[in-house]
């Protein structure tokens, strides 16, 4: 004889979703913020409020600050609502100088792989994200802005994904936290070309794991921003769009 299946109860619900509220919050926060900065764009006005000589700038301007504000600042509102403090989601580097020699190797086997990337079309085709050809004045105060606003965004990815998901989920799923941010950081690669994209899975699951043993975002944010200049720099070197001359 078969057992009548559980009755569900508005009240069950309710129990069922406060006993798991975190990992669901954080869930649906995640799932919120890579559609914010997907979709979310300025009104022609802002791009029209900066100086002409700059304005190449402003698509980055606006970059930088969504995610600011849907990577950070909102997912901070939402631990603190939990109790996780500042350092508690990474934001501390107490425990980061011992690996740090680990965050060098990566770089160098990374360069290597960027190395043998630089060689296919769709890498030129993507980077430099500045590129001379559409400058007013390719000058080095225009690419060290942007770069600045490049690293922001990286500061912000890794605020996101290996603190603020990974600290979170980790009392729930210990080093599963790991698995479960890996999957929407892959998919924020998915624009970019399928050799990156892949190395992102590889790539994000090594940062989460040394995010989870330091305890510590920073030794991420150095590296993503390292490889990343790099990755611009090696594409300006291989196509016309070449170091700035001027100041």
């Amino acid at each position: 004889m078969t057992q009548p299946a559980d009755k569900l109860r508005f009240a069950d619900l309710i129990g069922d979703f406060k006993s798991e509220s975190v990992p669901f919050v954080v869930l649906i926060v995640a799932a919120l913020a890579l559609g914010a900065v997907n979709y979310l764009q300025p009104p022609l006005s802002f791009y029209e409020s900066f100086p002409e000589n700059v304005r190449l700038l402003s698509p980055f301007v606006w970059w930088a600050a969504v995610h600011t504000l849907a990577w950070v600042i909102v997912p901070i509102a939402v631990a603190r609502r939990y109790g996780f403090g500042l350092k508690d989601l990474g934001l501390s580097a107490a425990g980061l100088s011992s690996k740090l020699w680990l965050y060098g190797v990566l770089y160098v086997v990374t360069l290597v792989f960027i190395g043998i990337a630089a060689l296919q079309p769709s890498f030129l085709d993507t980077y430099p994200f500045l590129r001379a050809s559409a400058a007013p004045v390719w000058s080095w105060r225009l690419l060290l802005s942007f770069w600045v606003l490049y690293s922001v965004q990286f500061f912000c990815v890794e605020f996101f994904f290996r603190g603020f998901m990974i600290f979170m989920l980790r009392p729930r799923f210990g080093y599963g936290a790991i698995a479960v941010m890996v999957v929407p950081y892959a998919m924020i690669h998915f624009p970019k070309p399928m050799p990156e994209a892949m190395a992102a899975i590889v790539g994000g699951t090594i940062l989460g794991w040394l995010a989870f043993k330091t305890r510590s975002i920073w030794g991420g944010v150095l590296l993503h921003v390292a490889v990343a200049l790099s990755m611009d720099a090696i594409a300006m070197l291989r196509n016309d769009t070449g170091f700035p001359a001027v100041w």
